[in-house]
């Protein structure tokens, strides 16, 4: 699967029939009393195209999107006509400024900031939603109510929807946003077996349903046991840097007691795992495990494994993990 940074029509999605979805599972007994119990932890977004699509031409673009995206197996971005702004009304109804969302209140140290909506009806408890697609040119940031400038004091991955400052904003300012946002979504598991297309008498298009769901962590997970074989190094009497396509499974009697292994740069791969398991087979030797920028992982003991997984940290970013 891959997630493409393309939109599907917007004048189709927008005669569209849309909204969040929750899953709460209820359990009712016979007196009428029952038990509620959410299963997810916020909404999630479905839809519907089939409204949207009003003429021939829109049906072919639909037809050729659908084809591109081999059904439900690739992601894309879907504008949500009734949530796509970070205004009261959702809709940019009224003028976005930049402090209409709180972000984060800085540290002094945090460059990197996600994007995130909150839904709030007192008293009920807020929700809080991460905002994974912005809309370029529409973006604005501001700490401590000072409207920042882009390219100059900060920018934005339009892919993952994390703001990265040049400075860390000060301790105990707020860093706000406002703007416009996409969803990332797929076509339903439908669309694999039928596109259902009619035309009447009238050569007007018609369909039974293009259903649209929302992707939740589009994020590619190494969950399966990765078959890259294992390799003896002895003696290792030098230090190595591993690619992430060398052996899984790592063994190594160090000569002497300042031998290091660097890790490649986590945050080009993946998050997940397991991807590397290495192995000291010397007595006393200890082996020093690296990231890609000199930070210890770990240091492996005499006749002691390492088991290495790749897991985001608070602001998402992917970082070596070992135990």
């Amino acid at each position: 699967m891959a997630f493409y940074e393309v939109r599907f029509p917007p004048e189709i999605s927008h005669g569209s029939v849309m909204g969040p979805g929750h899953n709460t599972a209820i359990v009712e007994v016979d007196a009428g009393s029952e038990e509620r119990v959410a299963r997810w932890t916020g909404g999630r977004y479905f839809a519907d195209a089939a409204n949207g699509v009003k003429t021939r031409v829109q049906m072919g673009q639909v037809l050729e999107f659908a084809r591109s995206m081999r059904g439900a197996l690739h992601g894309f971005r879907w504008k949500d006509w009734s949530d796509f702004a970070t205004d009261a009304s959702h809709q940019a109804l009224v003028t976005l400024t930049a402090t209409d969302e709180l972000i984060q209140v800085g540290d002094n140290q945090n460059k990197v900031f996600q994007l995130k909506k909150v839904y709030s009806t007192a008293p009920a408890p807020s929700i809080t939603r991460l905002i994974e697609k912005p809309v370029q040119g529409t973006i604005l940031i501001a700490v401590n109510g000072v409207t920042k400038t882009e390219g100059t004091d900060y920018t934005v991955s339009y892919a993952t929807g994390q703001v990265t400052f040049n400075v860390a904003p000060p301790a105990s300012q707020n860093v706000t946003w406002g703007g416009q946002f996409d969803v990332p979504v797929r076509f339903g598991k439908e669309l694999d077996q039928l596109l259902s297309i009619r035309f009447d008498a009238h050569d007007v298009r018609a369909n039974d349903s293009i259903p649209i769901v929302e992707v939740i962590n589009e994020k590619a997970i190494d969950d399966e046991f990765p078959y890259r074989g294992g390799v003896y190094i002895s003696p290792f009497d030098a230090d190595i840097t591993l690619a992430p396509s060398d052996p899984f499974a790592i063994a190594v009697n160090p000569t002497l007691t300042t031998r290091v292994i660097n890790l490649p740069d986590p945050t080009v791969l993946p998050a997940g795992g397991i991807w590397f398991v290495i192995q000291n087979l010397h007595a006393t030797n200890p082996v020093t495990v690296q990231d890609n920028t000199a930070l210890t992982v770990a240091v492996i003991a005499g006749y002691q494994t390492l088991t290495l997984v790749i897991l985001p940290d608070s602001s998402g970013t992917n970082k070596w993990v070992g135990y």
